[in-house]
């Protein structure tokens, strides 16, 4: 069996800007794990939390929205958990807040969530992150958000949420709504297993252990483009004598917590008993733009969609020709038939 190999993204990518904002989700530290005996102080929104006699905390609000602010609005499908605090310095010396705050949303009682450590600035309040030059006079208060990025279906739901905080080395555990746990059902998962290889079709939905997907489409184009380019976007542009077969896949995560794209689905094209390895690339922006798979994270929940990008000769595109992708995810292989 011949294999050809895509280089690491030696694609012609004509890559534009994208002029909308968003924010990305980062991890500023260790929190409280929810997988261990939870031993956290219980803390409630008003509360206010004194931490080694330089800082004073009072807890202001949790927000469930898609637009915490000017500048930050969250993609389709997703909300954003805005946790906001104010800090004020009650020593004698200017003092640091970085990274003396971290936090984990905890949905469900299994499914977690990390976020971005935020701050007011100006007089509209628009949020910056918080770096190590983030500092606060004596006797100031500046007003902190810890954003957590989540899906949408947290808002309606009636299940329990809360907020695992480390705050300068003390642990709260913050009750944002009461509610059942456990795994959220999505269906049953599939039969196949071991190394038999079960066929899908389009729009047909497989479910595994960790994992809920099914193709969305596939293409074969001299120029792949997002299915909702806006006025920019980047696109992948077949060298002379290729084209690609573009295969995307909608791909829930059903684990407790985020995952690369990846490392979700392992992928591979064969045509006429010719194997072909291509990129994974994830949408972004709405399904506006493409970023590498390793760059993005799939959140617990939510739904992202992953092209496997394979050039292939012009030659090999043409009908008659037997072409099948394989597909492995938990453990479990399944087939595409292309044609």
């Amino acid at each position: 069996m011949k294999k050809h190999l895509l280089p690491a993204l030696a694609v012609s990518a004509f890559i534009t800007i994208c002029f909308s904002g968003c924010a990305n989700d980062s991890t500023a530290g260790k929190a409280p794990s929810v997988t261990e005996e939870n031993t956290a102080s219980a803390a409630a929104i008003g509360d206010t939390v004194t931490a080694d006699d330089s800082f004073e905390f009072h807890l202001e609000y949790v927000n469930i929205t898609e637009d915490p602010e000017l500048y930050y609005s969250a993609e389709k499908g997703k909300v954003y958990v805005d946790f906001c605090l104010s800090c004020k310095n009650i020593g004698s010396e200017e003092a640091a807040v970085y990274d003396i705050i971290t936090g984990t949303l905890v949905y469900s009682g299994i499914y977690q969530y990390t976020g971005s450590l935020m701050e007011e600035e100006g007089e509209d309040r628009f949020l910056s992150r918080t770096y190590y030059d983030s500092w606060v006079d004596p006797s100031d208060t500046i007003y902190l958000h810890y954003l957590f990025t989540a899906p949408e279906e947290i808002s309606g739901s009636d299940r329990m949420l809360e907020i695992n905080t480390s705050i300068c080395g003390s642990d709260y555990r913050i009750l944002v709504r009461e509610g059942e746990t456990g795994p959220i059902s999505v269906g049953e998962i599939s039969k196949a297993s071991g190394k038999t290889s079960e066929t899908i079709a389009d729009g047909e939905i497989v479910i595994t252990e960790n994992a809920k997907f099914y193709v969305d489409f596939y293409e074969i184009t001299a120029d792949v483009v997002p299915p909702n380019p806006g006025m920019a976007y980047n696109h992948f542009a077949a060298e002379a004598g290729e084209t690609y077969v573009n295969f995307c896949v909608a791909y829930q995560n059903l684990s407790p917590q985020k995952i690369s794209a990846k490392k979700a689905l392992s992928v591979k094209l064969t045509i006429d008993g010719e194997q072909y390895q291509g990129a994974a690339m994830a949408e972004i922006n709405s399904r506006s733009m493409f970023e590498g798979a390793s760059s993005i994270d799939l959140l617990p929940l939510s739904t992202e969609y992953i092209h496997y990008l394979f050039p292939i000769p012009e030659e090999a595109a043409a009908d008659g020709k037997s072409m099948e992708i394989s597909i492995k995810a938990d453990g479990v292989s399944y087939t595409y038939y292309c044609w």
